[in-house]
């Protein structure tokens, strides 16, 4: 078959948190035509999540930043972009394993010398990698180049003494115009340092009496969305965080305090490995993300048929043994039926 239906759900989350939870649906996700999709299926019938990064390509022009790149990379764009979205997902997996150890550990008061992550067996994780995604990058350019984003995000999840509240979390958000889905790379609780006036004055001086201005770390919850490149931060992805934001909250009635994007800084010799972190919080207003849901909406039809290659062909026969087209829902309904017999029987 030409389109693959893959079962998703998220790969870690509190229990504390599934309780918030009403009734989480189960998701599919599926590339067709360019975007991506995210689908559920209730008492046989089929309902269209289509992606946040998939909305954002389509409704908002790329910002100068990205621009520039474009312009740097040249018709290489596409491709370079393509292995920079498998380099993020493989150091996701490898950061969200990190993660996911450091709390088990925690929960499970594990020795001081039990390993949490290792990078003894690097290359051979990147090849098995190439190997499940039928990739043909370099893999001795991947190991050189990744290792190092790995340990600067594994720094930024000490420094900020990250505690997980869900991995790669499926949130889906719906109003009477739009629907989108997407997966939240991290909601967790994090110490962050901030500048402010907090009950201190100054003791002597001119200023004695005044408020004094000093730094203070509290606790707060953030959506993290990790990023793997080094080229910056561009504003389609605080766009992208502000989505996942409002899904979330609806989906939990969880606000959070902050949206982060969090990234590798480029490393070289004779330097330690770093981050730099961009917060969103503030920055992207409601109404501009009303307004691109708006023009997505104006134009948006969810998928109606489904190019099927399969069958076997006769000497008297013709393409259409081999080609046809299905009905979108009844294509997700037969292939997401098919899914769950496989997965009960394992």
């Amino acid at each position: 078959m030409a389109t693959i239906l893959e079962h998703v759900s998220s790969d870690f989350m509190t229990e504390q948190l599934k309780a918030q939870i009403a009734e989480q649906p189960t998701y599919f996700r599926m590339n067709h035509n360019h975007s991506r999709y995210y689908v559920t299926v209730e008492n046989d019938i089929v309902e269209w999540y289509p992606s946040v990064t998939s909305i954002i390509k389509q409704v908002i022009p790329p910002s100068v930043g990205m621009q520039l790149l474009m312009m740097e990379k040249g018709k290489e764009f596409n491709t370079w972009m393509a292995e920079l979205a498998h380099q993020g997902t493989f150091i996701h997996t490898e950061v969200s394993t990190y993660i996911h150890n450091r709390e088990l550990a925690t929960q499970y008061e594990e020795s001081d010398d039990h390993i949490l992550y290792s990078l003894n067996y690097f290359e051979d994780k990147i090849k098995e990698y190439f190997e499940e995604k039928r990739l043909n990058y370099d893999v001795k350019k991947w190991d050189i180049e990744l290792r190092p984003k790995v340990v600067s995000l594994i720094k930024f999840v000490l420094d900020y003494e990250v505690e997980p509240l869900a991995i790669e979390m499926i949130v889906g958000y719906r109003n009477n115009k739009i629907q989108y889905a997407g997966a939240c790379d991290l909601l967790a609780n994090v110490t962050i340092e901030e500048k402010g006036f907090f009950g201190e004055v100054y003791k002597s001086g001119k200023q004695k009496g005044m408020p004094k201005e000093t730094k203070q770390k509290v606790r707060k919850i953030a959506l993290i969305d990790f990023k793997s490149g080094t080229s910056g931060f561009f504003d389609e992805y605080g766009i992208q965080l502000k989505m996942y934001a409002r899904a979330l909250y609806q989906m939990t009635g969880i606000k959070g305090d902050c949206i982060l994007n969090v990234g590798p800084t480029k490393f070289m010799n004779g330097n330690t490995p770093g981050y730099s972190v961009k917060d969103w919080t503030d920055k992207i207003e409601d109404k501009t993300v009303d307004l691109y849901l708006d023009v997505f909406a104006m134009n948006y039809e969810k998928p109606d048929q489904i190019a099927v290659f399969d069958g076997a062909l006769t000497p008297t026969g013709d393409i259409s043994s081999l080609f046809r087209y299905q009905d979108a829902d009844e294509f997700v309904l037969n292939l997401a039926k098919v899914n769950r017999q496989l997965e009960e029987t394992i």
